[in-house]
């Protein structure tokens, strides 16, 4: 049997709901490794951790973003011998079959993922379709199998990134080395991306926004158009493109905060023609 471990990446999280979490995946795993990014909640997260024998929390003195954090559990899973690790947000409460229901397809040596069907709240949207399992472009690393050695081999996230497109761009590179990401229609989780904007444009047709800090913004414009320009040779580049200009046309129009969503977009936009990467100086969170 594939030893199976889990791993969370905390951020100053609601204790509440990362305790439910916990309960959630720890009966469907051997171990969870916790990585925390700092959070000002430690001392609460640390009695949560010293109450479960299983979970194994590893503090950062600094907020490092979502890649390295999950490096740091893959790498911690791929040095205790384990084959799977199921990366997870700190608010995803899984189901209690998940692990069940995606094992019978673990001996699949092609597959670097095995990823549930995801219901988003607020979108009222399924990606499950009828079939039992689809291949996928791409998967959001919540909630998602990861093959240990498949991370070993691509090198693992892109920390670069930060937050934002860091699943996409880990995805690529597993296609690039051979390996398939494949969506379990019949395991579904709940996630909400944020808070939903339903609104009319022009007056015409009814579209959904998610809404984010204006600052958020930065990280996926930026993100975006570099994973564009780095994958373009094998990227529908036109089709990603126009999906961008979306993005960025909806945050600007709808946004209550215009001034400085298109700040933020600016800068995005001005840093990945540069090439420029990591954590946006002068912004203290993600």
């Amino acid at each position: 049997m594939p030893r199976i471990s889990a791993g969370i990446v905390s951020y100053n999280p609601d204790i509440s709901r990362l305790k439910e979490n916990i309960n959630s995946i720890l009966p469907q795993v051997e171990v969870i490794f916790i990585v925390d990014n700092s959070s000002e909640n430690i001392d609460e997260i640390k009695k949560l951790c010293i109450a479960e024998p299983k979970v194994e929390l590893i503090e950062n003195d600094d907020n490092y973003g979502i890649a390295k954090a999950l490096n740091q559990m893959s790498f911690s899973a791929y040095k205790a011998g384990y084959d799977w690790i199921l990366t997870l947000d700190q608010d995803t409460v899984s189901p209690h079959d998940l692990i069940l229901k995606m094992q019978p397809y673990m001996d699949d040596k092609e597959l670097g993922i095995i990823c549930p069907a995801v219901y988003y709240e607020g979108w009222e949207k399924c990606t499950a379709t009828k079939e039992p399992t689809t291949y996928v472009y791409a998967c959001m690393t919540s909630a998602s199998l990861t093959r240990v050695e498949a991370w070993e081999k691509v090198g693992g996230f892109k920390e670069e990134y930060f937050i934002d497109f860091v699943d996409n761009e880990f995805c690529m590179r597993l296609k690039i080395h051979g390996y398939k990401v494949m969506r379990v229609n019949g395991c579904v989780i709940h996630h909400r991306l944020g808070v939903v904007k339903h609104v009319k444009f022009l007056g015409l047709f009814k579209i959904n926004i998610v809404v984010h800090a204006p600052w958020r913004f930065y990280y996926i414009v930026r993100n975006y158009k570099l994973f564009i320009d780095e994958y373009k040779a094998i990227l529908p580049v036109t089709k990603e493109r126009i999906k961008l200009m979306c993005i960025i046309s909806k945050a600007i129009l709808v946004n209550d905060k215009r001034k400085d969503t298109s700040k933020y977009i600016y800068y995005g936009l001005k840093d990945a023609r540069r090439r420029v990467y990591g954590k946006m100086e002068g912004v203290d969170r993600v």
